[in-house]
């Protein structure tokens, strides 16, 4: 099965280029302008956004979370 690696590899890197140039073609971007009245926020309204939106998700969320951290563990504990 490893007999044709390279062309498998290379033919998927072609096939990324690939899509990722339609969207380059394809895709515009509008830049965001804050409004003029709106008030100003500190350097910690980032942060305490993630944290609002963190304490806000649902039970799978976590779950998911929990289950990316052990599969990372795993994967950069057993492949030494």
């Amino acid at each position: 099965p490893v007999e044709h690696m390279l062309e498998l590899m290379v033919g998927i890197c072609l096939l990324n280029t690939l899509c990722i140039a339609v969207q380059f073609l394809v895709a515009r971007e509008t830049p965001l302008q804050r409004d003029a009245d709106a008030p100003r926020e500190s350097l910690c309204a980032p942060v305490l956004n993630v944290v609002k939106a963190v304490r806000g998700s649902p039970r799978l969320l976590y779950h998911l979370a929990a289950v990316q951290c052990f599969v990372w563990i795993g994967n950069t504990a057993w492949n030494i």
